[in-house]
């Protein structure tokens, strides 16, 4: 990828990083059981972007967004966690996601941070993201969440 990243899309009000970020989680969440998740998704990273814009990066190519990732520091600033990311479909398998985990993970060691975590799906769709998490050398704890539809 020859392209940065920059915060200057990382911004609520800005309709082309909203559609493109929703674009990006389409294939991973689709199949999900609600059905709200567009506009969940969409509420969340509005927020983050109006609250927490200095720790919400997006990647663009050409002046164009093609990925975003935020990140979490713990109370303690021991440890930070990697939060929502996603890449455009069009732009995946190009290094775009490789470059946004090194930019935060770079932030994370300079700032004195000891550990770094991240979460992800454990269905088919979200294969890709754990592929590319166990690549930077992240490791999986056997840990399960129940969720029940209400």
């Amino acid at each position: 990828m020859t392209g940065n990243l920059s915060s200057r899309y990382a911004c609520s009000r800005s309709r082309r990083f909203m559609n493109r970020s929703r674009r990006c989680w389409e294939a991973s969440c689709s199949g999900w059981f609600y059905s709200d998740w567009k506009a969940s998704h969409e509420k969340y990273l509005r927020s983050l972007a109006d609250t927490d814009r200095d720790k919400l990066f997006v990647a663009e190519e050409n002046g164009v967004p093609v990925g975003f990732i935020h990140y979490e520091v713990s109370p303690d600033g021991l440890s930070g966690k990697i939060g929502l990311n996603a890449v455009h479909p069009a732009h995946q398998r190009q290094g775009v996601g490789t470059l946004m985990y090194d930019h935060v993970l770079d932030i994370m060691r300079a700032t004195g941070m000891k550990y770094a975590q991240v979460g992800t799906g454990g269905d088919s769709s979200h294969i890709p993201a754990r592929r590319a998490y166990e690549k930077l050398g992240f490791v999986p704890l056997p840990l399960v969440q129940y969720y029940k539809k209400l």
